[in-house]
């Protein structure tokens, strides 16, 4: 990953062990959350439309080709016409202008493309200023699709624009316009959230469910006010108000007591406007005898300046000085195997997490759903299989219908806040956004350990006295292999060079198989042991935020989304397959009175720590699925129920009972990392209890049971739900790009409803398990 600096908090604090119950079941403080309603003037929609022309004349193409068609008839009967822009690469077309563009802040433009494209509009002036929208990207499409550019007057009093510059670049070989609309109305109508819906609103790279208010609008708000309580909220300005010279504007917020007392606040918003982002605000209302309490935020800003601002997470709080407190950490890609703790023949240092495990418990034998990230997360974040939730790659977003721990721990009266290190792992590319009142990813690709960890430090002071439910995702362990060169020199010597090409040549895997950052590799421990270092990297950066006052009495969970396989069955430095390698994951548990220090040998599912987590936190009541990981393993419940896992891309199933483990490929498959590619309906049999690092293939050996093991696999695979959880895969080319980088070259998933396997194939390899 990229070199970490050191954080230090400011909040410091002793972790404390107890005895072994769980914390009592409580009444925490609870987060009262405001619904505001919007009331705008009546300002009226103005409209100018752009007909698409018979012949080009005055049009011009800068880049590409044009060639115009008859359009398709109309609803009154009558027939445009269209204009195809023809071209590998950039394609741009010059409009002049025959009125006036200056009062209007949005363009509409219907457009069809056979595959993925990106859009962008200029409006030009005589002296050369320009107006840019920002880039729209659109996915292909037979049909006809609305994009909509926002592109909000920035100055006053300016010259008319005179030409409109529209510019494709995609991978298509052409872009058909059928209609051009410029338009004005209440900005309260534009839209920042995702295509999901949801009301989480983006600003830069985080999302927060939020609501605009405008010059032209307010939001108000009737609340019930107690003694001591606190009005809370965050403010943010999208980036498409970005606006260095706007001058002045200012937020206003105004409390009525409905004749017992009136106050007014001032937020100046000059320099949130010039870099935007979000602001948390919070204020006393000591000046307000308990009761109703009406509230109404409004905006000013300069005539003829398009401007609005996003209010997020309005609430009420109530002081209290020790409010509960879970944190859920993931460290993607960390096998189970690379703990101090875990006591395995890896030499690897992990003293913070040894350190957690001390003081709570640490499960030995945990298995993840599935062996990629983004189906694993949405897996632990619903406690539902991949097999169920239908999300099987990295670019497929869970559906806002899919209740998640997030909103579980939110309808319990907890703040939400999740900072994520991966962008694919992201609220649009993911859908885990919904239930977070906050939520971060990085703009770059992915981000390190101490960056995450510095987001997440610095959010802690604005839940103070609240509930507070965190999840951070670590990302340092996944390939490529970049440590802090002080962690890379525990585990190799900074004076070698492992791509010297004078070293002799040893046994190498071929090129084919290894990841771009290895290309040139001559020393093939080279990347086990700088994996070594990133484990240890997140765990020193882990050690300062642990520390933290607000988390001393927490309840904590870590754990992983999969595993990694460093050459093992012929898979290098990636977590292709079902193996240990790739699902075997850690698990520790902390939280007050816990027995600090006891191994849980009996087995475990990843998928059970959200239901554990609310238990724990005193939520029994919460309407969430999974079995408390504690009691099962107390009652042998976690003994009697097999463990199932679905690869991604739906390439292979297992099943694991008993201390055995059976693989079952259900197709073809041959990803870049392994050696060797899987044959279809192939059976793979493990007696892990004997074989942890399954090594020695039994199922010829034992084959009773491994047909019973693979019947039992069967029957669960055709006994898939379709919940429609699994939202539209996205084929946008930069993520597919970054995807592919970090080792996710096939991003196909099956279709909603199709068979995973056919239970009456009478295939070879199948016959023989009849």
């Amino acid at each position: 990953m990229m070199p970490a600096r050191r954080i230090v908090l400011a909040l410091a604090g002793a972790f404390t062990c107890g005895c072994s119950e769980p914390p009592p079941p409580s009444s925490p403080p609870t987060v009262r959350r405001l619904t505001f309603e919007s009331s705008s003037t009546d300002e009226v929609r103005q409209a100018q439309r752009i007909e698409m022309p018979a012949e080009l004349g005055d049009w011009t193409v800068s880049s590409g080709k044009a060639r115009i068609a008859e359009d398709e008839e109309r609803a009154d009967g009558t027939v445009g016409f269209q204009v195809a822009l023809i071209g590998e690469g950039s394609k741009e077309l010059l409009i002049p202008l025959e009125f006036d563009a200056r009062p209007f802040h949005s363009a509409t433009l219907t457009v069809t493309t056979p595959s993925t494209e990106r859009m962008w509009l200029h409006l030009v002036r005589a002296d050369g200023s320009v107006r840019t929208s920002p880039i729209a990207s659109m996915e292909g499409s037979p049909a006809p699709q609305l994009v909509r550019f926002y592109m909000p007057r920035r100055r006053s009093g300016s010259e008319p624009f005179e030409e409109l510059v529209i510019v494709a670049e995609g991978v298509s070989r052409y872009v058909i316009l059928h209609s051009v609309e410029f338009s004005r109305e209440p900005l309260t109508n534009w839209t920042f959230a995702n295509d999901e819906g949801g009301g989480r609103m983006r600003v830069n790279n985080g999302a927060r469910t939020a609501q605009l208010v405008g010059p032209s609008s307010t939001l108000r708000s009737r609340i019930e006010i107690g003694p001591g309580d606190e009005l809370a909220f965050s403010l943010g300005i999208p980036e498409v108000f970005r606006n260095p010279k706007i001058g002045f504007a200012t937020l206003r917020l105004v409390a009525d007591g409905q004749g017992t007392a009136r106050k007014e606040w001032s937020y100046p918003l000059e320099k949130l406007i010039a870099a935007p982002g979000w602001r948390s605000e919070r204020v006393t209302l000591d000046d307000f005898p308990p009761g109703q309490l009406d509230i109404e935020f409004s905006l000013e800003a300069p005539q003829g300046v398009d401007l609005a601002c996003l209010i997020a997470e309005g609430r009420i709080v109530a002081r209290h000085a020790n409010p509960p407190t879970v944190l859920l950490i993931t460290s993607d890609t960390h096998r189970g195997d690379h703990l101090g703790a875990a006591r395995s023949a890896v030499q690897v240092t992990t003293p913070v997490l040894d350190g957690l495990a001390a003081r709570g418990l640490l499960f030995e034998d945990c298995f993840t759903s599935t062996n990629i990230t983004n189906p694993s997360h949405v897996a632990l974040m619903t406690a539902v299989h991949p097999r169920d939730t239908g999300v099987l790659t990295n670019n497929v977003p869970v559906a806002e219908a899919a209740p998640t721990l997030a909103e579980a721990f939110c309808g319990a009266g907890y703040r939400t806040f999740a900072v994520v290190s991966t962008r694919h792992l992201g609220d649009p590319t993911s859908g885990l956004g919904q239930g977070f009142d906050r939520m971060s990813w990085p703009g770059p690709s992915e981000c390190d350990a101490t960056q995450s960890i510095e987001k997440l430090a610095s959010w802690l002071p604005d839940a103070r006295g609240e509930p507070l439910f965190l999840w951070l995702h670590l990302f340092d362990a996944h390939i490529p292999y970049e440590p802090p060169s002080e962690f890379a020199e525990r585990y190799y010597p900074p004076d070698r060079d492992p791509f010297d090409p004078s070293l002799a040549e040893p046994t190498m895997p071929p090129a084919r198989v290894l990841h771009e950052s290895l290309l040139g590799l001559k020393d093939p421990a080279y990347p086990a042991a700088m994996y070594r270092a990133e484990v240890s990297a997140l765990d020193d950066a882990l050690g300062d935020l642990l520390a933290a006052a607000r988390l001393s009495d927490a309840i904590i969970g870590f754990t992983a989304d999969h595993g990694e396989s460093l050459g093992q069955h012929g898979i290098f430095f990636s977590h292709g397959d079902l193996y240990p390698d790739s699902i075997h994951v850690p698990l520790i548990l902390a939280y007050p009175r816990a027995a600090g220090g006891t191994r849980m040998a009996s087995p475990a599912s990843q998928t059970d720590l959200g239901r554990t987590l609310l238990d724990l936190a005193g939520e029994e009541q919460a309407d969430f699925p999974g079995r408390n990981l504690l009691s099962a393993a107390e009652t042998g419940t976690a003994a009697r129920v097999p463990r199932f896992a679905l690869a991604g891309n739906a390439t292979s199933a297992s099943l694991t009972h008993n201390g055995w483990h059976l693989i079952l490929h259900l197709r073809p498959h041959f990803e870049a990392p392994r050696l060797k590619g899987a044959e279809w309906h192939r059976v793979e049999l493990y007696h892990l209890t004997e074989d942890p690092g399954s090594t020695v293939d039994l199922a010829e050996l034992h084959h009773e049971l491994a047909r019973d093991l693979r019947a039992r696999l069967v029957r669960w695979l055709i006994s898939a739900r379709d919940l429609g959880w699994a939202h539209e895969a996205s084929a946008d080319p930069k993520l597919l790009a970054e995807l592919a980088r970090l080792g996710y070259t096939d991003q196909h998933t099956p279709e909603n409803g199709s068979e995973l396997i056919d239970a009456d194939c009478v295939c070879e390899r199948c016959a023989a398990f009849r």
